[in-house]
């Protein structure tokens, strides 16, 4: 076997025809990569978007073969081999050092018309495929062992397989035309074209084929596929055959007249075909319908294989060192729930943004935190106001801002009401939205702006605004006489008034188990003792220690009945 050395050079690409939208790409744009080279295929091996091959010739027949490299995305190319006649036709990197290429013999040279690199590209290897070859049309293999290679002897086309990284090579049976592309499905099945209208499909690693579509007026060019069900072939005359049922059914689709070589998918419904002379067009619904997405085209070069990179980055070689490039799209978008809020409330933004690969930085002018890189944040806003809201989508290649001006909308808090009792009836100086609490306890239905009080205790109100509450009012302690059995008993608060020491004396036998409370008339607490249960309680001794002149509330609890007693305190 003959091992070659690799040449290298680098090359710039040359922008030959733009027609880019900046900012959020989609936009096919051609160059040249600096290689006068007829470029049949190109891989990115192994989900990633910056190594990238390129292999061709420089005669549609035969002429000198050419690999090229990428190690940035496709911004510069280096040659690392080339074979005098020893054109290539097609080429496969199952990962970023194991690579294959085939096309056209040079016996006298020693090389069989297939190569294999093991060291992304650096040497190369002749392997023996099969003796009296005409030359190779295509290779695909699905890992570094296992592939398939087409062509054709000087008697009978033909597909081998292997399994053990080209060492050995078996003829497959079920080709009786020359086969002209292929691709790799999933688990042990391939597909391919032929030149009599043939597709083709091999269940066990391309053993065996058998015909799973023949229309004999076709020229079919191309065949690639996009997940199990959706597989598209094309060729001659503007034709496309079709099959969203991993091959069972296919239908046939005409677009234009010229000659379709290849199909790239950016997601399911997102498709592009290149062919001759420089045409692309582009399907937004999975292929049913299709329109021209390179209308600035010269027409001149030949285009045969797309690509799209994960982060979405669309690549398409061809004729005369062509390279057409579409950088992915990014939209940048977002929901935010809720847009209006309260001060302190948390928005929850939800990313709905376009693109692959893509990373987040958000703005939020007044909020905590005031930037983000997270798919989804959550922010904080401590005060009123309306705040905008930006985010900046990028894949690396490209990106897309969305600006949303006063997007949040913070509401003011009310203030705090003021409340005033008069006989019988609590009023607030404010008229709507009040919401009325006693002992701390919302009352049901109590929002309007005075309320008459049914028991004693502490009343206040709270106002609200576009859902924001104020603080609380006031506190006000409403005294109503009790009625029930315990109050009628006879209670006595003993001297009434008093220096803030007194004696309160109970009904009858007296209590078992007491509370007792002293309230100020601001609403708050100076005692509370408890008496546990286990005997008859019939006086007890309160010492307020020094309390100021003025009225008090005492409230006595026994077995769930509360009563209520007003009482003075004079200076001492």
């Amino acid at each position: 076997m003959k091992k070659i050395c690799s040449l290298i050079f680098t090359s710039i690409l040359i922008v030959l025809n733009s027609f880019v939208t900046y900012g959020q790409g989609g936009t096919w744009v051609k160059y040249n990569v600096g290689y006068n080279y007829i470029f049949r295929g190109i891989d990115f091996p192994s989900s990633q978007d910056n190594t990238g091959f390129m292999a061709g010739e420089s005669l549609t027949y035969s002429g000198d073969g050419i690999v090229i490299k990428t190690t940035n995305g496709g911004a510069t190319w280096t040659q690392i081999w080339t074979g005098t006649n020893e054109g290539v036709e097609g080429a496969s990197f199952p990962d970023l050092n194991t690579g294959y290429i085939a096309g056209w013999p040079n016996v006298s040279a020693g090389w069989s018309g297939v190569g294999k690199t093991t060291n992304g590209g650096t040497t190369w290897t002749s392997l023996n495929v099969v003796s009296d070859v005409y030359y190779f049309t295509d290779i695909v293999f699905k890992d570094a062992q296992n592939g398939i290679v087409l062509g054709s002897t000087n008697t009978n086309p033909g597909v081998w397989y292997t399994s053990n990284g080209g060492s050995t090579w078996n003829a497959a049976s079920g080709i009786n035309s020359v086969p002209n592309h292929a691709c790799y499905l999933s688990g042990n099945t391939y597909f391919l074209v032929d030149n009599s209208g043939k597709i083709k499909k091999s269940t066990d690693n391309g053993a065996t084929w058998n015909n799973v579509y023949s229309n004999p007026a076709l020229l079919l060019l191309g065949i690639d596929r996009f997940d199990n069900s959706t597989i598209m072939a094309c060729g001659d005359n503007g034709k496309l055959v079709k099959s969203y049922d991993g091959g069972a059914t296919w239908n046939l689709q005409t677009i234009g007249t010229d000659l379709w070589h290849d199909f790239g998918w950016v997601d399911a419904n997102n498709v592009f075909i290149c062919g001759t002379p420089e045409l692309i067009f582009g399907s937004t619904n999975g292929g049913s319908n299709w329109s021209n997405s390179y209308p600035g085209s010269t027409h001149q070069a030949a285009l045969y294989e797309c690509i799209f990179t994960p982060n979405g980055t669309g690549f398409i070689c061809g004729s005369q060192g062509t390279l057409m490039k579409r950088d992915p799209v990014v939209v940048a978008g977002f929901t935010a729930s809720p847009t209006t809020l309260c001060p302190g409330g948390t928005v929850h933004f939800q990313n709905q943004s376009s693109g692959t690969s893509l990373t987040y930085n958000w703005t939020f002018p007044g909020g905590v935190p005031a930037t983000s890189t997270a798919i989804n944040p959550d922010v904080v806003y401590p005060a009123p106001g309306n705040y905008d809201v930006q985010l900046i989508a990028n894949n690396g290649t490209t990106g897309d801002t969305l600006l949303q001006p006063s997007y949040i909308q913070v509401f003011t808090i009310p203030a705090a009401p003021v409340i005033t009792f008069d006989t019988l009836t609590l009023t607030s100086n404010v008229a709507d939205s009040n919401h009325w609490y006693i002992n701390g306890n919302l009352i049901p239905g109590a929002t309007t702006q005075s309320l008459i009080p049914t028991v004693s205790g502490w009343y206040w109100d709270v106002v609200s605004s576009n859902g924001c509450k104020s603080d609380t009012s006031n506190h006000i302690f409403v005294f109503l006489e009790s009625t029930n059995d315990l109050a009628n008993e006879h209670i006595t608060i003993s001297p009434d008034p008093n220096s803030g020491k007194f004696l309160i004396t109970l009904p009858g036998p007296g209590l078992d188990g007491v509370t007792i409370k002293v309230w100020s008339v601001t609403g708050l607490c100076i005692f509370s003792k408890e008496f546990p249960s286990g005997g008859s309680i019939k006086t007890i001794p309160v010492d307020l220690d020094h309390p100021s002149a003025g009225i008090y509330i005492l409230e006595l609890s026994s077995a769930g009945v509360n009563v209520v007693r007003r009482f003075v305190v004079i200076p001492s």
